[in-house]
């Protein structure tokens, strides 16, 4: 280890107490390789197929238009052809036009997913494009849906899962899927109440975390599936979570990209070089994922190393999406720092 620290408030209050090493932070999309770990335990299982409809996992989601063409590779790579930024009208378009409450909710999932998941049955859902075609991220649609096929599977709830098969085997003793009373004071809060939705065990944005527990989950990437005596994924789920799995297909993602170069649940680090998101001495192969306000957990496994950045980065473009953050820059001192 060569850096572990720690700068700042905590929260915008004036009379806040200074950010810990150990205080919480919101992964928000950095959620997502956890959710595709998930996927992927029960590939290794034979319990999901890659190449498989994702209807099969969830039939009545199936008949809208290129919506039974949709694998669950697909949903992994945000190729599914679902589009992202209508997403939030469209889940409101949903429970609007329902006219009854929905079934009562299963002990395994929470109301305020299952409220969407029924509203999405009863109004249908469609792709804007065949499944393949480019990739359009996706937060609720691809890994919501991959959260909810975790959860029909294994028959737990997503937050148990990932509990008893991520967070426990790997010590990670500060991450939750699900919101506890203990977490309250080391919460890094930038100048915002708590609202319901950090209770929301999403596939996503979900998960709540610190910098140690998601280098030890990086780390567990960069050993090949174990770490320590606890082995996670098998070798060859860890290759195929971290190659471009859609070569040659582009991406409407803070910008038009003519090369996504995504995998399963990590962006893969190819020749172009997203602007203010990849540092310009980042390694080709290099993956890593980012998160709403500020997270980058990064791993490149060319020379052995993990990197977590974690920030309060409310300075978005509200028309493109864009952080106005130093994830590029952290980058940067990182591989600069390399002998």
């Amino acid at each position: 280890m060569v850096l572990y620290d720690a700068w700042g408030p905590l929260t915008a209050a004036p009379d806040s107490p200074p950010m810990e090493r150990d205080s919480i932070f919101r992964m928000a999309s950095l959620t997502k390789p956890v959710t595709a770990t998930a996927v992927m335990q029960l590939v290794d299982e034979g319990r999901v197929s890659l190449t498989r409809p994702f209807v099969e996992y969830m039939p009545e989601a199936g008949g809208g238009k290129h919506v039974d063409e949709v694998l669950v590779h697909h949903l992994l790579t945000h190729t599914s052809g679902f589009q992202w930024d209508d997403e939030s009208a469209f889940f409101a378009e949903c429970m609007a036009a329902m006219t009854e409450p929905p079934p009562p909710c299963p002990e395994t999932s929470h109301e305020q997913i299952h409220a969407v998941t029924t509203a999405i049955r009863s109004h249908g859902v469609e792709c804007v494009r065949p499944p393949g075609q480019e990739m359009a991220y996706s937060d609720l649609y691809n890994y919501g849906l991959l959260a909810e096929i975790v959860r029909r599977v294994s028959g737990q709830s997503f937050w148990d899962f990932t509990r008893e098969r991520i967070f426990e085997p790997l010590g990670m003793v500060d991450s939750s899927m699900r919101w506890g009373e203990r977490f309250t004071d080391r919460l890094v809060m930038p100048g915002v109440e708590l609202d319901p939705g950090v209770d929301v065990p999403s596939g996503g944005a979900g998960l709540k975390s610190t910098v140690w527990d998601m280098a030890t989950f990086g780390q567990m990437f960069l050993n090949g599936g174990s770490y320590r005596d606890e082995r996670i994924l098998s070798r060859r789920a860890i290759e195929e979570m971290t190659r471009n799995q859609i070569p040659g297909i582009g991406a409407d993602f803070l910008g038009w990209h003519p090369e996504a170069s995504w995998g399963y649940g990590w962006g893969i680090q190819g020749n172009e070089r997203w602007r203010m998101f990849h540092g310009g001495l980042t390694p080709l192969g290099t993956f890593s994922h980012g998160g709403y306000g500020g997270k980058m957990l990064l791993v490149d496994p060319s020379n052995e190393v993990v990197a977590a950045y974690f920030s309060v980065c409310l300075d978005i473009d509200e028309e493109t999406g864009e952080h106005h953050w130093e994830a590029d820059r952290f980058q940067d001192l990182v591989f600069s720092a390399l002998i």
